[in-house]
């Protein structure tokens, strides 16, 4: 399917990769030109938007309220979050 095209050790990977952005970024700009950098620019700013709501979401899950919704689901029984206001 051409998907890959060069097999490599673990080791040899980030080198590799890092010799050939070069070429792949000036290739990529020359041929779709400015509207392609932009969106690599939004696909790097979405990137890092999920990484962010991530650690927030993983803070989450470990808050009272969290506990409580986890503890009555398992219990079968509504959360009672009233003692968290």
């Amino acid at each position: 399917m051409g998907f890959v095209n060069k097999v490599l050790p673990p080791a040899e990977v980030l080198a590799f990769a890092q010799a050939q952005a070069p070429s792949w970024w000036h290739c990529r700009h020359h041929r779709y030109g400015q509207p392609s950098v932009n969106e690599g620019k939004q696909i790097a700013a979405v990137e890092a938007k999920i990484k962010e709501e991530s650690v927030l979401f993983s803070e989450m899950l470990l808050s009272r309220e969290a506990k409580e919704a986890f503890t009555a689901f398992f219990e079968k029984r509504k959360p009672d979050f009233t003692k968290f206001k």
